[in-house]
């Protein structure tokens, strides 16, 4: 999994929201597992917050391929992260 949102869907159906920091799904029948870095809440995001690492990785600068690759996804972190908090 990459970094953005996932939805949850609870068999009473109830739904949640997370914005989660990449990771792994395991399915066993009808069991879901899935490991995160992170996981926050989507209803918990802060735009300021999501405005605040966006701004910190617009300031970075990438001297070799491997800075580059890694600031692009931390500026497309913070823009998902505050698509969904504007969402919310």
């Amino acid at each position: 999994l990459g970094f953005g949102e996932l939805q949850l869907a609870e068999p009473s159906g109830a739904r949640e929201s997370w914005f989660i920091d990449s990771g792994f799904v395991q399915v066993k029948g009808a069991q879901v597992s899935v490991l995160t870095n992170s996981a926050v809440a989507v209803s918990s995001l802060s735009r300021a917050a999501a405005e605040k690492e966006l701004e910190a990785a617009r300031e970075m600068k990438a001297t070799s391929d491997e800075e580059f690759a890694t600031l692009a996804k931390k500026l497309e972190r913070a823009r998902r992260m505050m698509s969904l908090a504007e969402a919310e």
